[in-house]
């Protein structure tokens, strides 16, 4: 909200400084080139279509860009959200595989320093398997979040490296319309 007022008032305010810039440089034309009052009043028209002309691309190129800035900004926190909830995920993911880890740990030792029958050793078996078995896809789970974190931060980067480019045309764009002022 607070961008769009910024970016709403930035187009307007090089607008009207573009217009204020081709006015003063209409107002140029020199008293030894107009013969007669119809020809002045000609030329001034003409020199007023010329500066609205020059003025509405102005005004148009402006708008494009600010457009594009919003788009870019939108795009930023679009991708900056998701990085979050990757970051979110994948530190869920690593909090839930330290209690398995402990488990298997804890299921291992116990089973080399007691003896167990024969049916308790399968049951304690199976279990420390499906413990692996969880761990394995919470691992795998972590690279492929992991991978997304990656991709996400560089998406990031690349959506932000736009969004300088876009911010450094419009400051061009300001700086060309306050030296024509000059």
């Amino acid at each position: 909200m607070v961008t769009q007022r910024i970016s709403a008032g930035l187009t307007v305010g090089i607008f009207f400084a573009a217009i204020t810039v081709i006015a003063a440089q209409s107002a140029t034309v020199s008293n030894s080139d107009i013969s007669s009052p119809q020809d002045a009043l000609l030329a001034e028209v003409r020199g007023l279509r010329t500066d609205f002309q020059q003025a509405a691309k102005v005004s148009v190129r402006t708008q494009l860009l600010v457009a594009r800035l919003q788009l870019q900004e939108q795009r930023i926190s679009v991708v900056g959200t998701q990085l979050v909830e990757v970051r979110r995920r994948l530190s869920a993911n690593q909090s839930a595989q330290i209690p398995v880890v402990n488990d298997l740990n804890r299921v291992e030792e116990y089973l080399r320093t007691k003896t167990f029958s024969a049916e308790d050793q399968k049951q304690i078996e199976y279990s420390v398997e499906m413990n692996k078995s969880k761990l394995a896809l919470a691992r795998k789970e972590e690279q492929e979040l992991r991978a997304q974190e990656t991709d996400l931060a560089n998406q990031l980067a690349t959506e932000q490296s736009q969004w300088v480019d876009f911010n450094a045309r419009l400051d061009a764009l300001e700086q060309q319309l306050s030296v024509s002022q000059r």
